[in-house]
Formats: C-alpha cells, sequence, structure tokens
C-alpha cells in the first residue's frame, strides 16, 4: 500500500483512497433519501412539471418535454418528496444511474427518481460527480445484472459506500469537473445551433434549389411538394442499384473474412469513414460480390421500432477494404452520371421523402420497407452540376459539426481520467 493511502473494499472490489479520506454510506452523508412517486397521476398540458426517470439525461433535467399536473396531485406528491435546488436526483427505476444536480428554484414532482438532499458537510456537486464515477457505476450494474427488472432500492442507494475527502478538496474537485462540464455544455451549445441552421438549409436547398425563379408541383405519396421547374422526380431504382443486403454477424470456416457495416454503424452516422470499428464476421463469395461498401455508396436502415424513424441514410466518404452492408440495411449504388453519392444522402433527408417513408413501412410492433418500397420511392434529382453546389454548403455546414463532436469527444475523454484520478485521490488537489 502507498504512503498515506489506505485500502478501501467496494464490493469484490479494493481501492486506495487518501488516509484523510473518509469512506461513509450515502445515507449518512445526506439529511434524506427518498423518492418520487411510482404512480402516474392524471397529466395535462400545463402546470406543475412532472419529471420522470426519461427527462433525466446527459446531466440535464428535460424541462421542454415533460408534462404537468394539476396543483393537488402536485402537492401531495412534493408533501411526499421535494426537490430543491443542490438536491441530487438519481434514477432508480428502469434506466438506473442517472444523475441531475437540481439547479432551479421552481416547483416540479418527480416519479421513480431518488432525491438525495445532502448534508452541510457533503458538496452536492462533489456528490453528483461521485454517483457519475465508476465507484458508484461498477456497484450499480453488479447488483441489477440479471434481474427481470433494472430495480435499486432506497435501503441499497443509502447503503453505497463512497471516499469523500474534507469538504474543502470536495470543493475543488467540483470545481475542476465543472470546468470540463461547461466545456462540454459550451460545444454542445455550438452544435445545436449549427445543427439548427443545418435544417433550415436543407429544408430550402433541397426542395428549392439555388436561383430558381419557375417552380412546379409534384406529387410525393400523398402530399404536394413544390420544387424547381427545371428538376426531375425519378424512381429510386432509375438512379441507383437498390440492394437489400442478408447478410448476418455469424462467422462460419468454410466463409471469407470481412468486415461489416452495421444497423447502428449507419443509423448513428451521417457518414460512413475508413477509421470507423467495423465489426468482424465472415461471408459467402456471392455476399461479398454484391454488398462490398465503395466510395460514394449510400446506406439506409430498412427496419426500425417505428415507422418515423426508418430509412435514415449514411454516406460512404471514404475508399473501404473488405467491409460489406449487414443485415437490416438496404445498399443504394447511385449511378454517378445522374446522381450525387452526398446528394442522395441529404435527399433522403427532406421531410416530403422521409414522410412518405414513413407511411410506406409495414409491421404491428417493428416496422420495415421493403424492396419494392424502397425501389419506387420518388426522388427529387436537379442537375448534377446544381447537386454538386448544394453537397458543397451542407459539407461545410457538417465539418463544422463533425469537428466539435470530435471536440466533445476528447473533453468527455478528459473528464472520464480526471474523474478516476480526482474522485479516488490517485491525484491530489490544492485548495
Amino acid at each position: 500500500m502507498n504512503d498515506g493511502y489506505k485500502e478501501v473494499q467496494f464490493g469484490p472490489k479494493t481501492i486506495e483512497a487518501p488516509e484523510n479520506w473518509e469512506v461513509n454510506k450515502l445515507g449518512n452523508i445526506c439529511k434524506k433519501v427518498t423518492d418520487g412517486t411510482h404512480e402516474t397521476p392524471p397529466t395535462q398540458e400545463s402546470g406543475y412539471p412532472f419529471i420522470t426517470a426519461r427527462h433525466i439525461t446527459s446531466g440535464k433535467i428535460d424541462f421542454e418535454s415533460c408534462l404537468y399536473l394539476e396543483k393537488e396531485d402536485h402537492i401531495k406528491n412534493i408533501n411526499r418528496c421535494k426537490p430543491e435546488r443542490g438536491d441530487i436526483l438519481f434514477t432508480h427505476i428502469g434506466t438506473i444511474g442517472e444523475v441531475v444536480k437540481v439547479e432551479t428554484n421552481k416547483e416540479f414532482s418527480i416519479k421513480n427518481i431518488a432525491l438525495l438532499k445532502p448534508k452541510e458537510k457533503t458538496c452536492s456537486e462533489f456528490l453528483k460527480y461521485i454517483l457519475e464515477g465508476r465507484i458508484v457505476q461498477g456497484f450499480i450494474k453488479r447488483v441489477t445484472q440479471g434481474g427481470v427488472q433494472n430495480y435499486l432500492g432506497l435501503n441499497t442507494i443509502s447503503s453505497i459506500r463512497i471516499p469523500i475527502p474534507p469538504l474543502p478538496k470536495q470543493r475543488r474537485i467540483a470545481e475542476i469537473l465543472s470546468t470540463v462540464d461547461d466545456a462540454i455544455q459550451k460545444t454542445d451549445e455550438v452544435i445545436e445551433k449549427a445543427e439548427r441552421l443545418k435544417k433550415g438549409l436543407m429544408q430550402d436547398l433541397l426542395t428549392k434549389g439555388i436561383g430558381h425563379d419557375e417552380f412546379k408541383e409534384v406529387q410525393i405519396g400523398p402530399e404536394t411538394v413544390e420544387i424547381p421547374d427545371i428538376w426531375d422526380v425519378k424512381k429510386l431504382k432509375n438512379i441507383s442499384d437498390v440492394r437489400a443486403s442478408n447478410v448476418n454477424k455469424k462467422s462460419k470456416e468454410e466463409e471469407k473474412p470481412v468486415k461489416l457495416c452495421n444497423y447502428l454503424d449507419v443509423y448513428n452516422n451521417e457518414y460512413i469513414e475508413n477509421d470507423m470499428d467495423f465489426m468482424e464476421a465472415t461471408a459467402k463469395n456471392r455476399e461479398i460480390e454484391r454488398f462490398t461498401i465503395e466510395k460514394d455508396d449510400v446506406i439506409i436502415t430498412k427496419d426500425s421500432e417505428t415507422p418515423d424513424d426508418i430509412a435514415v441514410p449514411a454516406v460512404v466518404i471514404d475508399d473501404l477494404e473488405n467491409v460489406l452492408c449487414g443485415y437490416h440495411l438496404t445498399l443504394l449504388k447511385p449511378d454517378k452520371n445522374k446522381i450525387n453519392g452526398i446528394f442522395l444522402s441529404k435527399v433522403l433527408q427532406s421531410s416530403p421523402i422521409k414522410n412518405e417513408f414513413c407511411r410506406l413501412a409495414q409491421g404491428l410492433t417493428r416496422y420495415g420497407l421493403n424492396v419494392p418500397s424502397i425501389e419506387n420511392a420518388l426522388i427529387f434529382v436537379p442537375p448534377l452540376d446544381e447537386q454538386i453546389r448544394i453537397v458543397k454548403i451542407l459539407e461545410k455546414i457538417d465539418q463544422k459539426i463533425r469537428t466539435e463532436e470530435r471536440v466533445k469527444r476528447n473533453l468527455k475523454e478528459l473528464k472520464k481520467g480526471l474523474m478516476q484520478d480526482l474522485l479516488t485521490g490517485k491525484v491530489r488537489v490544492n485548495i
């Protein structure tokens, strides 16, 4: 054991903490550990905010999408559990371990969320970070593994033991980590602003184009859309080769090794690049021949849990080596004499076309698009030179967003490392 450190047991794990740090249960460093209602009273469009576990994400309380309670139900709930500025909210049913510090004086009710009221010698900001850190999150994973429904009882929460330094050091550690969080928030704001600009540009460019005075009406499903007079409307099968993939994730000895671009690779990324971590698998020769991905190809999701979240596109912008399009996806190989790959991926995101795919999706609990629906989808096709001009405008703002997202990822990695060092006392802080 290092000089000035002591060994502390956390379940099956032992960590070292500074000698002058207290190791105590959450129930002992908080005045109260309680939770909100487990029932759903009648909700309405205005009144007192009613916050459930799904409104606690990314360290924030989402007041914008919540529902509301009338005064009588709200008072009944806050008599049981009243969140106040400086308290900690901790999701403990369903989604477990999301943490947020209350930063508002407004009154609101909570459901399926634990409420921790720190004592005077406990810095609430420090407590928030310790609950987000590896010690507590690792404990949650161990005790909830294998359950039918994720649930962490109040007695279990109160019994969680954490290393806690003297109050001045708590505040200093929280101050350092808050600085990184502030940088992440500012980066988020830049991304959100760029996303709003991009959305407006796409709405204009993908239906109105650049510098047109004469327009015509075209029918996309039941919707009438006005587009430039010189634009064409073509079926997707007439401007690209449509290939619904059947390449699964299984590996077989008699098949050749490949990499797979899978559903989430497409769903989570507008651009498919060569530095992505593709899954290793195997495939038959005919699958390799038909579903190998090339630069400028577009891939769309052909299955979804909801019809309004289907046909999400991504475009391949790099030369990839031995990467195949995986299952639940459709590979589009554009005719480069008719349509630009990046433009195709953008126009597939335009409202009229997204709405039509939503209408065509079939299913009850899971929705899908069959090949004819995809092949016969109508696509706006400007002249190639205008497509490229539109792409260049949108690529500039995409590049800005991707740069800021890289900054955000790096800040999150920095925070992760700092939390590991500071919250265990591995790195000491000066007061």
